[in-house]
């Protein structure tokens, strides 16, 4: 078992640890480069290509297409892990 004020410490550390990362103003974005940076956050060209595929969201829909077109159907569900939200 731990001891309580060790873990008061590691508490208390770990809240006052944020406080320093804005205390020096050369941490801040500059207006001037915050579109640059912002670019490298969005989405690239080429990246989240699960975006382009025709998802369906009721599952009769998808079996009813599957069946006429002959091909099977991929079900990705899950708690948070699917791209279209939690199933």
């Amino acid at each position: 078992m731990r001891s309580p004020i060790l873990i008061k410490i590691l508490i208390l550390s770990f809240t006052l640890l944020p406080l320093n990362l804005f205390s020096d103003e050369s941490n801040l974005v500059s207006p001037k480069n915050f579109e640059a940076l912002h670019s490298m956050f969005k989405t690239q060209k080429g990246e989240s290509l699960f975006w382009t595929l025709p998802w369906k969201i009721q599952l009769d829909e998808a079996l009813k297409e599957g069946a006429e077109k002959g091909k099977p159907i991929f079900v990705w569900c899950g708690a948070g892990g699917a791209p279209v939200g939690v199933c």
